[in-house]
């Protein structure tokens, strides 16, 4: 099975771009309202495995990634840009452990 399956960067063109010269595909998205049409259909898409999902469009998203992460075989996974992290990964980790356990262990 490895090896078999497909990867996709969905974000800002600007950002993304360079994943593109390693074989992986691009679905350019620079807003919010976008990001629901193209994550849906790339995280369902039968033979997709891995979508990188940039930190940059992915702000205020948070329930419907976790509702396609329950939903598709593919893993759905935050980046930052090359401009740095938004944390956003962080946050999102510390939310799905208070929401789980009740408690946050992530913060000092």
């Amino acid at each position: 099975m490895a090896g078999d399956g497909k990867v996709v960067a969905i974000g800002p063109h600007d950002e993304m771009v360079g994943l593109g010269s390693v074989g992986i595909e691009l679905v350019p998205v620079n807003e919010g309202s976008a990001l629901a049409e193209a994550l849906s259909a790339k995280a369902l898409e039968r033979g997709v495995r891995l979508v990188l999902l940039s930190e940059s469009v992915a702000a205020g998203a948070e329930a419907m990634v976790a509702d396609l992460r329950r939903r598709s075989d593919a893993v759905i996974m935050l980046v930052p840009s090359h401009r740095g992290s938004m944390d956003l990964t962080m946050q999102w980790m510390k939310h799905a452990m208070e929401q789980t356990i009740g408690v946050d262990m992530i913060s000092k």
